[in-house]
């Protein structure tokens, strides 16, 4: 099963949005199990466009602070509440590739997380997607304030501006899981 992880903020942007219920639209015909940081803004889009469609055949996964201050009347298939970061962050190291649509500290600081992980482990086949129309100056800016080689920059994160680019680099990275998984042991 191909594990997409959504996050992002509460600051609603309409391209943004749109953005993200085109992206719905497409996981949902690929039938991707998919785990949300927060349910709302453009990622609340996202959800409420899958819930409209009757014969879905994929997965949502809610990962909730026991703290939260965000009250979510969203439908999740799977609700799971943890109580701090750590916890947060192993499940969302499990998934196979990561979308960030809008967000400002909380999600920076989980991709810094989730992208320094994936680069000391050498786990280079996962891309870290930022979606919206300030993703390669949001990049950029993270890249040079940490000192990342343009290599290292590359070869995990992938700004984009539309869903267009966000699934054919989805598409990629799960050809890219079934290699691995295929080969002979």
């Amino acid at each position: 099963m191909f594990k997409v992880a959504l996050l992002g903020g509460v600051h609603p942007d309409n391209e943004l949005n749109t953005q993200c219920e085109l992206l719905a639209k497409k996981i949902m015909d690929r039938h991707w199990h998919v785990i949300v940081g927060v349910a709302a803004g453009p990622i609340a889009i996202f959800i409420n466009t899958i819930f409209e469609f009757q014969d879905r055949r994929l997965t949502i996964e809610l990962i909730k602070y026991s703290n939260s201050r965000y009250i979510n009347n969203i439908k999740v298939d799977k609700l799971v509440v943890v109580d701090d970061v750590f916890e947060r962050l192993r499940i969302f190291a499990k998934c196979d590739a990561y979308v960030i649509a809008g967000g400002e500290l909380g999600a920076t600081t989980e991709l810094l997380v989730i992208w320094n992980f994936l680069l000391a482990q050498k786990i280079l086949d996962k891309k870290i997607i930022i979606m919206g129309d300030r993703a390669i100056e949001r990049a950029n800016i993270i890249a040079d304030s940490l000192k990342f080689s343009s290599e290292d920059y590359r070869l995990v994160l992938c700004p984009v501006r539309c869903h267009e680019e966000a699934v054919e680099i989805l598409d990629f990275s799960l050809k890219a899981k079934q290699r691995i998984f295929s080969r002979p042991l």
